[in-house]
């Protein structure tokens, strides 16, 4: 069985976690009354390869789980926000 997931504040233009680890999912709700976008990538910046993106519609919600042991990446975790959005990775 895997460790428990622990959290991480989503913030714009951020590295969430350098090195290693395991993606295992997403809540992200937008707050501003228009669409916006979540990307992750694999990276210590903006760039690389994407782990995920998730698009929000105004309003909107979306939690996303991966099961078992989520994604892993290499590099770190690099959160790229478009809008306004408010929420959590959860890394493993």
């Amino acid at each position: 069985m895997s460790a428990p997931a622990r959290t991480i504040a989503l913030a714009t233009a951020t590295a969430l976690v350098t090195g290693p680890g395991r993606f295992m999912g997403v809540t992200a709700r937008e707050t501003a009354a228009a669409a916006a976008t979540v990307s992750l990538y694999d990276n210590t910046s903006g760039s690389g390869t994407l782990v995920a993106t998730i698009a929000l519609a105004a309003s909107s919600s979306q939690s996303p789980f991966f099961p078992e042991d989520g994604v892993y990446f290499v590099n770190g975790l690099y959160c790229v926000i478009t809008g306004t959005v408010v929420g959590s990775v959860f890394i493993g």
